[in-house]
């Protein structure tokens, strides 16, 4: 196993953003690491962020 820096998996994440498609609306992150690299990437791409337990409940975006 080879762990790496935050600025290396952010540079990593930087580098593919583009092979992420333009029309996503919202990322959803798997709890633990996952939610470190959907932070990233919705930070990125100005894209709101949820993880997948509000997700499945659907406790995201506006609520009023």
């Amino acid at each position: 196993m080879r762990f790496i820096t935050i600025d290396e998996l952010n540079g990593c994440i930087y580098k593919h953003l583009d092979e992420i498609p333009d029309d996503i609306d919202l990322i959803v992150g798997i709890p633990r690491s996952g939610m470190l690299v959907a932070n990233i990437i919705a930070l990125l791409r100005n894209i709101p962020l949820t993880d997948k337990t509000s997700f499945i409940d659907g406790k995201f975006g506006n609520q009023d």
